[in-house]
């Protein structure tokens, strides 16, 4: 992935001024950026779900609400779990948006080892796929983010993308 980190803040702010249904998997510290960033947002945090819920669930709201623009907030952890729904909204034409915010570690059981173990780590490195050429194995079209100072035009191309089919966007985190 290299050494080009966004904040996931930023990666955040980007979507804050159009009409969304997010939902997020994402660790602890996105919750909370999230809720900064996108308040009045029903999130699986609000519903007591956690890691891997997002991307079904998100692919329920849109079939739910077609009309709407539908976001799952992913860490790559998380997206990892549930990550082949993606060709179910692929071969439906369900027209989810995915972003992926790519820390390459579990954050959540990360901040849970600083917190709670005196910062003792113990498998929470990930070795991830490229999640761009999954996606688009599965006929997804998918988007990398590599820079902030790109992160507004990927985005502008992320959101509006064909609301009936599919997409993902990647952003690496911190």
């Amino acid at each position: 992935m290299g050494s080009i980190k966004i904040p996931p803040a930023h990666s955040l702010e980007e979507l804050a001024d159009p009409p969304l249904v997010p939902n997020s998997d994402a660790d602890a510290t996105i919750n909370r950026d999230r809720r900064h960033v996108l308040p009045h947002r029903i999130t699986e945090e609000d519903l007591g779900f956690r890691l891997g819920f997002g991307l079904p669930a998100s692919i329920g709201a849109k079939v739910a609400s077609p009309q709407k623009i539908v976001v799952d907030i992913d860490g790559d952890a998380s997206f990892s779990m549930t990550a082949m729904e993606l060709q179910t909204a692929s071969q439906y034409n369900i027209g989810v948006k995915v972003l992926v915010l790519n820390s390459e570690f579990q954050g959540m059981v990360l901040q849970w080892q600083d917190l709670f173990y005196d910062a003792r780590y113990s498998h929470i490195k990930m070795t991830n796929p490229d999640f761009v050429r999954l996606a688009q194995a599965m006929n997804v079209h998918a988007i990398r983010c590599t820079s902030a100072e790109d992160l507004s035009a990927k985005m502008k191309e992320f959101l509006e993308y064909d609301n009936s089919k599919p997409v993902l966007m990647e952003c690496p985190r911190w």
